[in-house]
């Protein structure tokens, strides 16, 4: 047995004193060709080779595989902090470790590949049966395959950077035996040439955020991830490739080729370079690929064959998505899957494709269905929404607002299904004079209800066809005589039988007058438009405007003519809908002004001048607006926070004032015949309040009173109604809120244990104006007023001054209330909170003891008339 030298922790070998090699400690035998720390040194060593042969060389080992060494351990020490270093003629034959152990862990080890003559395999941490964390490879010479970390225990954190130089074999960043999980792991490549590069890989373990970036070389394969074993269940998820440079084959974010995991939000961006095979976002064989991305950037770079997202051999693509802003590209796929494909994106902003595929089901009974390709710039030969072989394509859509297509143009395809409810879409000015579009496309299947919408003028396009539905939405400039779309193809152009709709985009005054004439389609060579019926969709500029198309044809066109024009029906809804927010700002008035403006008389009959106060409330209220069964309705709560008290020092009368902050928070709701509404409202302000009550004399129990107040609301309002886009039509707009009042009482002493308090009074509510664009449509609302006065009377039983419960009628009348409002110059429906409303009250005050400074007072109050519902008051004093 070879006795363990005295080493030191750092070994220099440059090949001259070939007695510092040791038998390789990973095999029973005694020939020394390799080198390694002994002494049982596991951990923080530093190893550096210049010269010689060797077969192998640890930075630190931990095993007992060789019974003629007694210094390495029993393999279950952990190896750490090491680090190799190769360079000048060291010809290492077989295996560099930075750090290698048998069960323990192997972390934060470190190789350096500065040159070298051989091509041995490179570990930075290998662990056969624990975790290798934080190891790191760096190679700038030759080298065989390179692995960063190898732990069966899990590999994480581990890295291989390529400074120059090539690998003949693979790169791995992590990879993990059996069931290890490889996460985190990076590789970065800027050399010549290597095999295959994994980001992370594992057996049967999960393969989660490793990530590939490749800046320059040749590379056979590259996977940011990968499970190689067809019994691997788990998902590769996270994982991301960058490719800026170089000539690689095939690319995949994720790759499972035999396993039955998922690959699930893997990305790969390519921004140069050559990609000379297949590139694919996450690939697997038996799971799902979903939420998978690619990004195709820089006019050089160059995809020889497909781009897929998401591919699943035998499983459904889902959520995954292609953006490509320019190079040469043969296919794009969004999503490809045999057990179905789905809400998968391809969109263009630059770049030259040959084929579009949104979403495709290359064989069995699967459907494609609500893919969606939107092209903004570059040029595109052929386009499909969504294909199913066998199955149905339904749902998918195609939209060009840009760029050039150059021939065929299909919302979805089947060879034996049905082609349904897809739709192309043009906006803006895409080049489509070669092309032609397709609602779908079949062999033997059946074709049925797809939509063709066009949102432009003056386009031009070789033909169109398969549809059953024509949208064409004008834009706010169109003009009279205008055309829509002139076909070219001399077969002439087949629309007949087709449901044709006319609307106008929203945004601008109106250009057309009744008489005005719009060509829809034009082909000289002929436009069948027999049977044509026209659809609900007519009229509508955005949500507000309403016209009044009627459809005249002839050999070849088809036009649209405008008889008359008036705002649409529930335009009314958003002038209404600032009603309910000056509801609730009058409710905020009610609940501040229902405060008693001096501080509370304490049981013991004291009473301090100055006290704090707190209050809050909250309601559910119904008003009443006007005709077409207009209602609006809040809910929500009010805050106050205020100071109090008695300002004079006379005893014949009192003068009482109270300065607060108020606030409050809550919901709309507004309906009518028409239309619908919801929406949040909140405000936030100051307000002062006085009031006089004389103590003595002749007018003993008579008091006026008057209020001011200002402040800030906002108010988030959304409808029903929708424009042609899809777009739901609201509004989210701030108004400066200002108000005052007076008002006159008096409190009658009916006997010893009653007084009755009587008032009346006024008060006024102002809520700005503002404009507005809905869905692109100019609104303008008015300011809004609300001057009501309330009659009414409260019964207090004074008995016990330490609980006085309190019973209270009242009747209330709004004068005004009104709300008006314009859109493209003409007045919306007109609604008013007018009317009059009766109000209930029951409460108690009362105090915890007779020397309390503490004051509760709690209410609630039920409404009936013009304004139904409830309110609950609770205020809280603190006297000084």
């Amino acid at each position: 047995m070879f006795a363990p030298p005295v080493f030191a922790a750092d070994i220099v070998y440059d090949g001259t004193n070939t007695g510092m090699l040791r038998p390789n400690p990973e095999v029973s035998n005694n020939t020394a060709n390799s080198l390694f720390p002994g002494s049982n040194g596991f951990s923080n060593n530093t190893v550096l080779v210049s010269g010689g042969t060797l077969t192998n060389v640890y930075g630190g080992v931990s095993n007992n595989y060789n019974p003629n060494l007694n210094d390495v351990g029993t393999g279950a020490e952990d190896v750490s902090n090491n680090q190799v270093t190769i360079s000048g003629s060291a010809n290492i034959s077989s295996t560099i470790y930075g750090g290698r152990t048998k069960t323990g862990n192997a972390s934060d080890n470190n190789v350096s590949i500065e040159g070298g003559t051989g091509t041995p395999s490179v570990y930075g941490g290998y662990s056969e049966s624990g975790l290798a964390m934080r190891n790191t490879v760096s190679v700038s010479g030759t080298t065989g395959t390179v692995t960063g970390g190898n732990g069966s225990g899990g590999s994480t954190y581990n890295g291989v950077t390529v400074n120059a130089g090539s690998a003949t074999g693979n790169i791995y960043g992590g990879f993990s035996f059996n069931l290890g999980n490889s996460t985190n792991n990076t590789v970065l490549f800027m050399g010549n040439s290597a095999s295959t590069i994994y980001g992370g890989a594992s057996e049967r373990g999960a393969v989660n955020e490793n990530s590939v970036t490749i800046t320059n070389g040749s590379v056979s394969k590259v996977y940011g991830a990968y499970v190689s074993s067809s019994l691997g269940t788990e998902n590769v998820t996270a994982n991301t490739v960058m490719i800026t440079g170089g000539t690689i084959g095939e690319v995949a974010g994720a790759y499972i080729p035999s396993g039955t995991g998922s690959a699930i939000r893997n990305e790969v961006t390519v921004a140069g370079g050559t990609i000379t095979g297949d590139l694919y976002g996450g690939r697997v064989s038996r799971g799902d690929a979903s939420q998978n991305k690619i990004t195709i950037s820089g006019n050089d770079t160059r995809v020889s064959t497909y781009v897929v997202a998401g591919h699943a051999a035998s499983g459904s693509a889902y959520d995954n998505e292609v953006t490509a802003n320019g190079g040469t590209i043969n296919t794009i796929r969004g999503g490809y899957a045999t057990g179905g494909a789905q809400n998968n994106s391809v969109i263009i902003n630059g770049g030259k494709i040959t084929t579009i595929q949104g979403g495709i089901v290359p064989s069995g009974s699967n459907n494609s269905t609500n893919n969606e390709v939107t092209v903004h710039g570059g040029e595109v030969r052929d386009i499909t929404g969504g294909t199913a072989v066998n199955g149905n394509s339904t749902g998918n859509i195609v939209t060009l607002d840009g760029g050039k297509i150059t021939s065929t143009v299909y919302g979805g395809s089947s060879s034996t299904g049905t082609i349904s409810d897809n739709t192309v879409i043009v906006k803006n000015t895409p080049d489509l004079t070669t092309a032609t579009l397709y609602g779908g496309y079949t062999q033997n299947g059946t074709i049925v209800n797809n939509t063709f919408q066009i949102w432009s003028t003056g386009l031009t396009a070789n033909n169109i066809g398969n549809f059953d539905n024509y949208q064409f939405i004008l834009p706010s400039s169109v003009q009279s005589g205008d055309t829509v779309l002139n076909l070219t193809n001399s077969s002439g152009t087949n629309a007949s039988y087709a449901k044709v709709g006319v609307a106008v985009a929203s945004g601008g005054a109106p250009t057309l007058q009744p008489g005005d004439r719009v060509t829809l389609l034009h082909n000289t060579s002929g436009v069948d438009s027999s049977g044509v019926t026209q659809t609900s969709l007519t009229g509508m500029q955005g949500v507000t405007l309403e016209y009044d198309f009627e459809l005249e044809s002839g050999a070849d066109y088809l036009d649209a003519v405008l008889k008359k024009i008036g705002l649409a029906p529930g335009t009314g809804i958003f002038n209404s809908g600032r009603l309910a927010t000056l509801g609730f700002l009058n409710q905020g008035t009610d609940f501040a002004l229902d405060q008693d403006m001096e501080c509370a008389r304490r049981p013991d009959g004291t009473l301090d001048k100055i006290c704090v106060y707190g209050a809050v409330s909250g309601h559910d209220l119904h008003y009443d607006i006007g005709g077409n069964n207009a209602r609006a309705k809040t809910t929500g709560s009010h805050w106050l926070v205020g100071i109090k008290g008695k300002l004079n020092q006379a005893k014949e009368n009192d003068i009482f004032g109270s300065a607060f902050v108020e606030a409050g928070w809550g919901n709309i709701d507004e309906h009518s015949y028409w239309a619908k509404g919801h929406g949040d409202t909140h405000y936030y302000g100051l307000g002062l309040t006085a009031r006089f009550r004389q103590n003595e004399g002749t007018f003993k129990g008579i008091y006026s009173e008057a209020n001011i107040k200002a402040g800030r609301t906002s108010t988030n309002f959304t409808s029903n109604l929708r424009d042609a886009s899809g777009t739901y039509a609201g509004y989210d707009k701030g108004a400066t809120y200002y108000g005052a009042g007076i008002g006159v009482g008096y409190l009658w002493a009916l006997n010893q244990n009653y007084n009755l308090d009587i008032s009346a009074r006024y008060q006024w509510m102002h809520l700005k104006g503002f404009n507005a664009a809905i869905v692109g449509d100019p609104y303008h609302f008015d300011d809004l007023d609300s001057h009501r006065t309330r009659i009414g009377g409260r019964l207090n039983y004074t008995s016990d001054p330490q609980f006085t419960p309190y019973i209270g009628l009242a009747w209330e009348h709004e004068f005004n209330g009104k709300a008006h409002g314009t859109a493209y110059g003409y007045d919306l429906e007109e609604a008013s909170l007018k009317g009059d409303t009766g109000v209930g009250e029951i409460g108690v005050r009362f105090s915890p003891s007779a020397k309390s400074p503490w004051t509760i007072d709690a209410s609630i109050f039920g409404y009936v008339g013009q304004r139904e519902g409830v309110a609950g008051n609770l205020v809280v004093n603190y006297s000084f």
